[in-house]
């Protein structure tokens, strides 16, 4: 039987096959032999030909052939070029990148300044790097190699920033390519709307790569901004100018470089910043150093933050440093617990802390520039009663110590340093006649018998802040004390102390403190909340300490941010949480895995018509981790034929709903206790119909708790007479807890954890799941409520 099917099967083909050639040859389905086929395009070239001598046109297969023969003529050129090349470097012994003027390479001469890699214009195409007999093509990919065997910063400093630079430098080709360099800058300028840079809170080669492209591209108010910040830093002001020219050097490769002078930025035209972050007086690149002088006294909050990250900024900005140090002066106040948390919080906030140091380790150098100040006839001994001290500077009194002979005050201060004068104190002898009060002969030695937490009580006296801090600064090696305007008139006291002692000259800059509304930087009042339990203790999120915030969700890449783009104004300005929770959320929103919860107290529903979910075992879907990013990964989603759905869904009998990543599902009937029964819309359209989060009703699901909170401060600003006990100052309510369910593989998250609940908003994982329970905290985004809350504040927003 199977050979009569084959024969017949074979029969039916010879026969089509005889139709076809029967068929006009012109026609499409028209059976032509390959010989035939053949000589009828050798003829169609030659009339072709003809015709083209005929018109003067060129024919097509004409075009291929020259296309052909300049093709290959290029390609034999570039191999001669490279020849060129190779021969020249085993001359040289070196390494060297070959450019033509029509590419050159602008991105890989930044990423090489500073390092010996030499340029060398010649007649090849794209840039080239020669090392031996290795060879790299192109600007981009020398660029990279450059910054990589040198581990530099900017090609990101973990691995969500390597892929952002990645993602940004891809647009800096792909864009152009289509010859659309109006939508990259509208997307550039749309990121630095929120950000100083296109990644981090410093220069990238994302932005290096795109400021390539864009250097002379469209005229947009943020992009504008941010030329001028990229063209101020000394690798792209280098490449700015462009690589040398002129064919190859004969000899060596490369000569060592001539060691450059240190930029100046502040005469360079390019510093003229519109970020807020002017360039330092007498800065100078390599040289900068700054520093954050915490007292150990307390917990670091968010104005703490601005402080260093601007100093860390600076240090940045200019290859400089920043210097960490305690200012332990007063041992009656500070705690070794403070100096940890401090540590901790710093490295939390990516600073830096190998350069660190103490106040303390200066005190016989501080003692010795205060017996200076005695011998010099520039400082006195006085043991008027505070109450005295105050009334005579308030009057520009002089104390009746302040002529005393040197000898004398010598000896007091000696006999105050060993402990038994504790009632003298070491005064400046300035000016009590100035209209500037920190110049009216202030305190710069006090007796304390306190023992100190690191010396013990190998001291009995201690320099005050404005003593010691012009002191130490000096000695140190800073070059620029930033300081809150709060600290102007201590401006005029600071640089005299280091004229009288002597000292080299410290560059003061100036710039505002922040200030949020509804929020309290007051130590003394943060402390009265939490020893009257109002909050559960100094990182209680709703805190303005860097523990507080970070619990609340802050991320710190965000933070720095913000900080740098309100820049070193000395304009103090109360702000708004909205503006930075948003920045906040858009860091978040790229990478956070999204999850789905419901409250413990839901309506149910029963699928109908999915038998394939009714087996026994557990049924699974998969989705993207983050919908807009595929390259994630997938999670999967627990499914069964029962689901659970929010009460505070208004949904009804006959609507078509979406239960999110999954379907369309009709609700068909409801019982008495407001449970549904549904069945699945195969084809189902998801337009114009209200959207569902759900979990499978199984028992694997997460249990959670679900923290949400609100301003402390019921009011945008605190006046002078108010106390925190009075009603009306505090919000009656200022934190809910929701019981819930959660995805099962809320489990698995570790606590810092940042994860979008569908149609709740962003969480972060407070606790980690401990067998029981999870409990994840609520990211503010700005808006003015969120779905499903359940604070008080927003029920009536």
């Amino acid at each position: 039987g199977a050979k009569e099917a084959i024969d017949e099967e074979v029969g039916k083909l010879v026969a089509l096959k005889k139709e076809m050639a029967a068929l006009e040859p012109s026609h499409a389905l028209a059976h032509v032999e390959k010989k035939e086929k053949k000589k009828k395009a050798k003829a169609a070239a030659k009339e072709e030909t003809k015709e083209e001598a005929e018109t003067g046109e060129v024919s097509k297969n004409e075009a291929k052939k020259a296309a052909k023969k300049a093709a290959k003529k290029e390609k034999a050129a570039q191999h001669k070029a490279a020849e060129q090349h190779k021969t020249a470097e085993q001359e040289d012994g070196g390494e060297a990148v070959y450019f033509s003027a029509a590419i050159p390479p602008v991105v890989s001469v930044a990423a090489a300044f500073g390092t010996e890699l030499a340029f060398r214009a010649s007649e090849s195409g794209q840039p080239v790097l020669r090392m031996g007999e290795t060879s790299v093509f192109g600007d981009l990919a020398i660029a990279r190699f450059a910054l990589r065997r040198r581990q530099s910063e900017l090609l990101g400093g973990n691995a969500v920033e390597e892929a952002l630079i990645d993602q940004w430098v891809d647009f800096s080709l792909s864009y152009p390519a289509v010859g659309d360099l109006d939508s990259l800058a509208k997307v550039v300028d749309e990121r630095l709307e929120r950000s100083t840079y296109l990644v981090a809170d410093r220069l990238t080669l994302a932005d290096i790569a795109v400021w390539a492209v864009l250097r002379s591209g469209p005229s947009l108010l943020h992009i504008d901004r941010w030329r001028k910040l990229c063209e101020a830093q000394p690798a792209v002001a280098h490449a700015a100018k462009g690589p040398p020219k002129g064919p190859p050097a004969k000899g060596p490769a490369h000569k060592p470089a001539a060691k450059k002078q240190p930029l100046k930025v502040e005469e360079t035209p390019q510093a003229e910043h519109g970020d807020g972050c002017p360039p330092l007086v007498g800065g100078e690149v390599g040289k900068v150093v700054t520093r954050f002088p915490p007292e150990p006294s307390g917990y670091l909050h968010i104005g703490h933050a601005k402080a260093v990250l601007l100093n860390d900024y600076y240090a940045r900005r200019y290859e400089g440093k920043l210097l960490v140090r305690f200012d332990d002066t007063n041992p009656s106040k500070e705690k070794e617990e403070f100096a940890a948390s401090i540590i901790a919080d710093l490295e939390t906030l990516g600073i830096d802390c190998s350069n660190l140091s103490h106040t303390s380790d200066h005190f016989e150098a501080i003692r010795g520039y205060a017996e200076r100040l005695l011998d010099e006839g520039k400082a006195f001994m006085d043991d008027s009663p505070q109450e005295t001290m105050k009334a005579e500077r308030e009057q520009r009194v002089e104390s009746r110590h302040r002529n005393a002979s040197i000898e004398t005050n010598k000896e007091r201060f000696a006999a105050m340093c060993a402990g038994d004068a504790p009632e003298w104190c070491l005064r400046a002898k300035i000016d009590m006649t100035s209209d500037n009060g920190t110049l009216r002969d202030p305190v710069l030695f006090r007796a304390n018998a306190t023992p100190h937490h690191r010396t013990g009580t190998r001291y009995k006296a201690y320099p005050t802040y404005d003593m010691a801090c012009p002191v130490v600064d000096s000695i140190e090696g800073v070059t620029h004390a930033l300081r809150t305007t709060e600290y102007n008139d201590r401006d005029a006291q600071y640089a005299w102390l280091q004229e009288a002692m002597g000292l080299r000259k410290v560059e003061i800059q100036a710039f505002s403190r922040i200030n949020f509304v509804r929020t309290l930087m007051s130590k003394r009042k943060l402390a009265w909340l939490v020893d009257n339990g109002v909050v559960d203790g100094w990182d209680d999120p709703r805190f303005p300490t860097i523990q507080g915030v970070v619990r609340r969700g802050v991320s710190v890449a965000a933070l720095r941010d913000f900080m740098v783009s309100q820049g070193a104004s000395r304009n103090v300005i109360n702000l708004e949480w909205d503006a930075f929770w948003a920045t906040n959320k858009a860091a978040y929103e790229p990478t956070a895995p999204r999850y789905m919860a419901v409250d413990k107290t839901n309506r149910k529903l029963t699928l109908t018509n999915l038998p394939d979910y009714e087996r026994p075992g557990q049924h699974f879907i998969t989705a993207p981790l983050v919908p807009k990013d595929p390259s994630l990964g997938t999670r999967p989603i627990r499914v069964s034929t029962r689901v659970v759905v929010e009460l505070d869904d208004a949904i009804a009998v006959g609507e078509q709903i979406v239960l999110i990543r999954w379907g369309v599902f009709e609700l068909v009937s409801q019982d008495e206790n407001g449970d549904f029964q549904a069945r699945f819309v195969p084809d189902g359209s998801v337009k114009k119909k209200k959207t569902v989060h759900w979990l499978a009703d199984v028992p694997e699901l997460c249990a959670v708790t679900l923290l949400e909170y609100d301003y402390l401060i019921a009011k945008p600003k605190l006046e002078d007479g108010d106390d925190l006990a009075d009603p009306g100052v505090l919000t009656p309510v200022s934190k809910v807890e929701t019981p819930a369910f959660a995805d099962p593989a809320v489990k698995t998250l570790r606590r810092g954890a940042v994860v979008q609940l569908e149609r709740r908003g962003f969480f972060r994982v407070d606790h980690a799941y401990d067998g029981t329970l999870a409990k994840l905290i609520l990211i503010p985004d700005g808006k003015v409520k969120a779905p499903f809350s359940r604070l008080p504040a927003a029920a009536h927003s």
